[in-house]
């Protein structure tokens, strides 16, 4: 996988050149981020990578069981996606073989709920779907090795989702056209009579994890759980750091990405300053002790914004602010404290720091109360009562010291730990569904 930003030191060379010319810096530098930040944000859109570099991109070129998609969106881009679908007898992977395919009769509760007995369209429609939304560097193509994790040991359903404009997707990228695709990925899912009914668990790296809780934040009620790995908390927040001589002109990125908020609902409430306060707090937690005081008075202070924040949300309607001025005319409802999150974090990430992971997991942590339950309380005049709910055990966080941006999947214990993960999410399922609900 490549880094976020192609090519930064080339960029701040370019950058650096400028002073000595007679455009200046300032102006060169403010049309660079403002007229190129697509190139800068999605590379791989216009540097195509595919099967003549000697790359598999394609289900095929593994022997996985598989089905190629074209969806099409609302304003007439194609996606060509792959399903990877359950299937009883999965055919050995030709690459990568010494990735074990488990048995069916392995995963926990298929004696419960005879899976032997299924016919393989039966086995898609009682097993997970993990819809994965990448980063911007490579394609879909390239992220097959980790959806055979998915399909061949943890036995969910893959649908590998490619935006507009990378692979062989039509289209241009753009901040609300990820939005319209991940919308697309989803409306698949609820519209296939195999998937249906399939409990949705979202998996997004670095800016596919954005993409990710833009989903969720959109359509809470029908996503079960998200998987994050090195996203941020805004681009415009990730400028300073990954270009430092552009960060004065953070303020003319379009392509905003404005994760924070949009996970409380929220998304123009949080303010910028107040997250950036927030930010700086966390990187001043190793400098001592009268840093990791002022530290906490800041995260009281973060915290008692985001408070004040969801308990605005709440009032006004049940959670749901329009956001404005990202053109998409959509609303954000938040994400649910019932929706699990799983965090996994590079501490030697030096693209997207780990304290913009850190932020999210507060945040997260901070979400407001959303299951309701009649009866009076005094926290409600009309007649509903918020109940409580382990918010810690359902914003997980596991921090990886050698995982840096492009292999925090290779480290050690990664994938033990999804794979836990979505077996407690399978367990919390199973336990809300009866009878023929159940799914997992």
């Amino acid at each position: 996988m490549s880094s976020f930003f192609p090519s930064i030191s080339t960029v701040e060379t370019v950058a650096k050149g400028a002073l000595a010319t007679a455009v200046g810096f300032g102006t060169l530098g403010a049309g660079l981020l403002y007229y190129g930040q697509n190139y800068l944000i999605y590379p791989s859109a216009y540097m195509k990578i595919g099967e003549d570099d000697g790359i598999p991109t394609t289900p095929a070129a593994y022997g996985l069981h598989h089905e190629m998609l074209d969806l099409k969106t609302k304003d007439g881009q194609t996606l060509r996606c792959y399903l990877l679908p359950q299937k009883k007898e999965l055919p050995k992977a030709t690459k990568f073989g010494s990735l074990p395919t488990v048995p069916i009769s392995a995963i926990e509760g298929a004696t419960e709920l005879g899976y032997s007995n299924m016919s393989d369209e039966e086995l898609i429609s009682h097993r997970p779907t993990v819809i994965m939304f990448h980063g911007n560097g490579g394609n879909a193509g390239h992220r097959i090795p980790l959806g055979m994790m998915f399909q061949q040991v943890m036995r969910c359903n893959v649908l590998g989702v490619e935006y507009r404009g990378y692979g062989d997707s039509t289209g241009t990228p753009s901040e609300s056209g990820f939005a319209i695709d991940a919308v697309t990925a989803l409306e698949f899912v609820r519209g296939d009579i195999r998937l249906r009914d399939t409990p949705v668990i979202l998996y997004g790296q670095s800016i596919g994890g954005a993409v990710a809780i833009d989903l969720a934040s959109r359509f809470p009620g029908e996503i079960a759980a998200i998987i994050l790995e090195n996203t941020f908390i805004s681009l415009r927040l990730l400028v300073p750091h990954v270009l430092p001589l552009l960060g004065p002109f953070k303020f003319l990125c379009h392509q905003r990405w404005e994760s924070a908020g949009k996970i409380i609902g929220a998304p123009d409430m949080v303010s910028q300053n107040r997250v950036e306060d927030r930010l700086a707090g966390l990187v001043k937690e190793k400098e001592g002790s009268e840093a990791k005081a002022e530290f906490k008075e800041r995260l009281g202070k973060a915290t008692e914004v985001l408070d004040v924040v969801a308990s605005q949300v709440l009032e006004g309607g049940g959670g749901t602010i329009a956001r404005v001025g990202n053109g998409l005319g959509k609303e954000y409802k938040g994400i649910p404290r019932e929706t699990n999150v799983l965090m996994l974090s590079g501490q030697s990430d030096t693209l997207v720091p780990p304290q913009h992971m850190k932020f999210l997991r507060q945040v997260f942590e901070a979400r407001p109360h959303t299951r309701r339950t009649l009866g009076l309380s005094p926290l409600s005049t009309s007649g509903e009562k918020i109940e409580e709910a382990k918010t810690q055990e359902r914003s997980q966080f596991m921090l990886f010291p050698a995982g840096t941006h492009n292999d925090t999947t290779a480290q050690h214990g990664y994938w033990n730990r999804v794979g836990d993960f979505i077996a407690e999410v399978g367990k919390e399922w199973r336990a809300q569904s009866s009878g023929s609900q159940s799914r997992l």
